[in-house]
């Protein structure tokens, strides 16, 4: 998904991703959809590849909440804390700190901001989505001259990714999602490992539970035990 109004350096990054993979598969990339966000509902159903920067590229500023992120006057900032993130917060005090070094990276970037975003495709909740954007056209070539980067290769992971100065840094701020389908167990033990507060309320509701049992079987054994004493 490209800009509306192209620049050279959106062709550039455009073709240089589909050089590097017909290079990685071995075969050409002659089945994707090229489309401009005006033509976004004709791909609703793809895995999507947005790229342009933060200014140029509208569907960044509607679609990045996806991601935990918003754009404030142009610029890429960690969205607000939600309810739910907030109360994650009180459990983990680490995760606002780690809200804050990110959005204080993406601050620090200022015109030199080079970023991939990985998430949940805004369009199907089974497609994922992958943006690369950063606060100029030519920022795009240099998250994709990432990719051909040995020693910055390993670095890309999670699902922010912000490159420059010969270095890679990555982060995991949005919410896991699934693609696919999994066995009914495998898929409550994985939904209820990505759920603590879940897990929290179902094992304090099973202690519950065992405490009332226990109470029962005690309450039992005791009045069995006076109804003895009564008769002898």
């Amino acid at each position: 998904m490209l800009p509306d109004q192209l620049t050279s350096q959106d062709i550039e990054a455009y073709l240089e991703l589909m050089g590097m993979m017909g290079d990685s598969t071995g075969f050409p990339a002659v089945h994707a959809t090229v489309v401009t966000a005006n033509g976004v509902d004709q791909v609703s159903d793809k895995d999507l590849l947005v790229l342009g920067s933060i200014s140029r590229q509208p569907l960044i500023s509607r679609w990045v909440q996806n991601g935990k992120l918003r754009v404030e006057n142009g610029r890429l900032r960690v969205g607000m804390s939600s309810a739910i993130d907030r109360v994650y917060t009180v459990l983990d005090p680490n995760a606002q700190q780690e809200r804050e070094r990110v959005d204080q990276l993406l601050v620090s970037q200022g015109d030199n901001l080079a970023a991939m975003i990985g998430m949940q495709s805004p369009l199907s909740s089974s497609r994922s989505a992958v943006i690369i954007t950063g606060s100029s056209p030519d920022k795009l070539l240099t998250v994709i001259n990432t990719f051909r980067n040995r020693e910055l290769n390993p670095s890309i992971q999670g699902d922010l990714m912000i490159a420059g100065s010969g270095r890679v840094t990555s982060f995991r701020i949005g919410d896991e999602y699934s693609v696919g389908h999994l066995p009914v167990l495998t898929k409550l033990r994985w939904w209820l490992g990505n759920s603590p507060l879940i897990l929290i309320l179902f094992t304090l509701i099973g202690v519950l539970m065992i405490a009332l049992v226990a109470y029962w079987l005690l309450r039992r054994l005791a009045i069995g035990r006076l109804g003895t004493r009564s008769v002898s």
